[in-house]
């Protein structure tokens, strides 16, 4: 399994920068219950992958 890592600020439009062919994969995430745990469209948000688990973090606390 290959995993790449994109740098720590990437927006959308940065995104197909990195894509190379049509293997882009992404995952999209969608529903009222994300602006109920804090996520609100544009805010900045930090992401950590570990093997296993990825990790998405508002950074700032609500």
């Amino acid at each position: 399994m290959t995993f790449s890592f994109f740098p720590a600020r990437l927006n959308h439009t940065d995104f197909y920068k990195f894509c190379i062919s049509d293997l882009c994969y992404a995952i999209n995430l969608k529903g009222r219950w994300l602006e109920e745990s804090g996520f609100i469209t544009g805010m900045s948000v930090t992401v950590t992958v570990e093997r296993g688990r990825i990790i998405i973090e508002t950074e700032i606390n609500l």
